[in-house]
């Protein structure tokens, strides 16, 4: 698997991670795409305090290898390009990601909610995994079923 051009490959712990730059994004999974890595495993993200690192990970199914792409997203500007036209099951990944974190993925083709009532969170907030979103206590979530005493 030949990932020149798609970004800086280094190996970390066993595994080959591509740094791809954010206005890169969807070039980097085109060209890996193309050099092999056919199947999309997952995409999900994890909020770092002042950006988002938005990982991806690819598998090559024929060679048995795979690499994980990664950027980072600003919080002040939570845009990143979607990579459904390269990969459709990119879709629901990307949706529980945007409502998960309050990113926006540009290209999308059906943003929206996808998992969670509306509102959820405290104090306004909507992205349960940010960590800027305080934690709610167990009386004050909707909960169905019993309530244990």
């Amino acid at each position: 698997m030949n990932l020149a051009g798609v970004g800086t490959v280094t190996d970390e712990f066993g595994a080959v991670v591509v740094e791809v730059p954010r206005d890169g994004w969807l070039a980097a999974v085109t060209r890996a795409r193309a050099a092999g890595l056919t199947y999309f495993d997952m995409l999900t993200a994890v909020d770092d305090g002042d950006v988002f690192t938005v990982v991806a990970y690819l598998w090559s199914p024929g060679d048995r290898d795979g690499a994980l792409l990664r950027t980072t997203v600003p919080r002040d500007d939570p845009v990143l390009a979607s990579v459904t036209p390269v990969f459709a099951g990119a879709d629901w990944h990307e949706r529980e990601t945007a409502e998960m974190y309050g990113l926006s993925f540009a290209g999308h083709p059906r943003p929206g909610p996808l998992l969670l009532p509306d509102p959820v969170g405290a104090a306004g907030s909507a992205h349960p995994l940010r960590k800027d979103t305080p934690l709610r206590r167990r009386e004050d979530i909707p909960w169905p079923g019993s309530v244990e005493p």
